[in-house]
């Protein structure tokens, strides 16, 4: 079986790590289309969880979402030809994501999305677009949880979809013995990168006012997106919140399990938190890890409401069920679910 996995961005790259641990003996390419190109959201992935080198390496970086797209889809036609796979591995919801298999259906090659059938509801917002979009042109779809499944259901997808689980479950239980405390004492983990929180004025003031404002010390790994943001609007930064470069896998997961609480905007931090037990806050109308909210451990809030929440121990807690996405095994039952797919397309 030869598997290629398309990745471009740092939760992809995460993600990439689980498959290729459940590759064992496959043979598994790997395509980086550099949507991420800074160092800290690109190659330190691939250091800290020993990927191999990408077979293919691109030049996407970034632009408009249409520039983007279009990149990936116009630099990717050629190595997935000499590459020639059996089937090809999509991750998430990102540009890298909806050019990958819109490339690889064209050129007829089966495409599985892996992190299958999650929905926020945001019809207007650019991952929900993405998400949906390869959904409707995918052949094999791995689902993290019961809720993803149900979602594809109400959209007419039912054949060749798995309940798999996370794999972010699989890597963070890989990872869990090098979890040490690398910040004392109670503090926020905050990471805001969002363009609607990052491109908009007043509700990035507002996010850094109610981080300063908190009462307690806030760490903050900045997305450069971010950090150039602040610059142009000439926002102070409050003396109690420490900026740093975005922090390696290990690290971040290290600063997420002893925080007090998370204050976030990414979809994949929300998630994490709740596997370990963190309070999240999460800066955005909507999730599509519904679970989350479900049990407590996450509340959606606006920019201009964060600082009546932060701090707090403001967090429901009931009949909390840490099993949603899965045992761990996520990576295993993907690649057996992919052999048995392409052995019953023969």
């Amino acid at each position: 079986m030869r598997v290629l996995s398309i990745v471009g961005n740092r939760p992809q790259h995460i993600k990439l790590s689980a498959i290729h641990s459940a590759m064992k003996n496959e043979h598994h390419d790997i395509i980086d289309t550099r949507q991420h190109y800074d160092y800290y959201l690109s190659d330190v992935f691939f250091e800290t969880f020993k990927l191999p080198d990408p077979t293919f390496e691109l030049a996407v970086g970034s632009g408009t979402h249409a520039q983007q797209t279009a990149r990936c889809m116009e630099q990717l036609e050629s190595p997935i030809r000499a590459i020639d796979p059996d089937i090809v591995y999509v991750y998430g919801d990102t540009n890298t994501t909806l050019a990958a298999a819109i490339v690889a259906k064209k050129l007829l090659y089966p495409v599985a999305h892996i992190e299958a059938g999650c929905r926020s509801g945001e019809k207007w917002f650019v991952e929900e677009i993405n998400r949906k979009a390869v959904d409707h042109i995918s052949d094999v779809f791995f689902c993290p949880s019961l809720h993803c499944m149900r979602n594809l259901q109400l959209e007419g997808i039912s054949f060749n979809a798995h309940c798999t689980g996370d794999v972010m479950v699989d890597v963070l239980n890989a990872i869990l013995p090098n979890i040490s405390q690398v910040k004392s004492g109670d503090y926020i983990l905050a990471t805001i990168h969002r363009a609607e929180n990052t491109e908009n004025q007043a509700a990035l003031d507002n996010i850094v006012t109610a981080l300063g404002e908190c009462g307690y010390p806030v760490v903050f790994p900045i997305h450069p997106r971010t950090l150039n943001a602040i610059y142009e609007f000439d926002i102070e930064i409050p003396e109690n919140i420490e900026v740093m470069h975005p922090a390696d896998y290990i690290t971040m997961m290290s600063l997420v399990k002893h925080a007090k609480q998370v204050v976030t905007d990414s979809g994949g931090l929300q998630k994490e938190a709740f596997i370990l037990k963190v309070p999240c806050l999460t800066v955005r109308p909507a999730t599509e890890w519904i679970e989350t909210l479900e049990c407590g451990w996450n509340k959606l809030v606006s920019p201009q409401h964060l600082i009546k929440y932060i701090g707090k121990n403001g967090v429901n807690r009931p009949n909390v069920v840490f099993h949603y996405y899965g045992n761990g095994k996520a990576g295993e039952k993907i690649v057996t679910a992919t052999k048995q797919f392409l052995e019953e397309s023969k």
